[in-house]
């Protein structure tokens, strides 16, 4: 594997098959689970509108699969990838960015209130920027010159925002709304682009 932008090593190609394996695979798991969140939440705002009460959520088991499905897939894909448009510089903060919601999540009663509350504040901004850089990353990986960096690298973005959405607790059918777009925004293309990667994992 080139290492140009600082990207993990595995050695052993049983390995990197269980990675491939355990990449997609997990990737599937996020993208099906923001779907689900995202049905949801289109289906609570339309009984809102009826008058019903309540707030349908996922459970918090699919929260905790969905954050940490991310966190595994992140170095999975770190470990196939020959290279990222990104500095390897920046690597430990994808994984920071995808153990902080796991720990927001997972960690509920553990997890002092406050920091609860400050990741759920910035949340929207994570998704928002992550989900731009993702599209932004995917669509230089698919309309210009073949680059697998730009398409590995917008999945790390993908996950992350991904991930991040599930901090995201809007009250207003506002924030319903923009939570049930951008997820589906996200979804699609991270769906495209686990297939387009795992062709590339293959034929290396």
């Amino acid at each position: 594997m080139g290492h140009q932008h600082g990207t993990l090593e595995l050695g052993a190609p049983a390995g990197s098959l269980g990675v491939q394996l355990l990449a997609v695979a997990a990737t599937l798991l996020v993208a099906l689970l923001a779907l689900r969140r995202a049905l949801r939440a289109h289906t609570e705002q339309a009984t809102a509108g009826h008058g019903a009460a309540g707030h349908a959520r996922p459970g918090h088991g699919a929260d905790v699969a969905a954050t940490a499905a991310a966190a595994a897939a992140v170095p999975a894909y770190l470990l196939l990838a020959d290279g990222l448009s990104i500095p390897h510089q920046t690597v430990p903060l994808l994984l920071a960015a995808t153990a902080l919601p796991v720990l927001a999540v997972a960690g509920r009663g553990r997890v002092p209130m406050r920091l609860r509350a400050v990741l759920g504040r910035v949340a929207p901004y994570t998704v928002t920027g992550a989900v731009a850089a993702a599209l932004l990353l995917f669509a230089t990986a698919w309309l210009g010159p073949d680059s697998p960096e730009a398409l590995y690298t917008g999945l790390l973005a993908a996950l992350i925002a991904s991930s991040w959405l599930v901090l995201c607790r809007p009250r207003s059918a506002l924030g319903r709304a923009w939570v049930g777009s951008i997820t589906v925004l996200v979804a699609g293309p991270m769906l495209a682009a686990t297939v387009h990667a795992d062709v590339l994992a293959t034929a290396a």
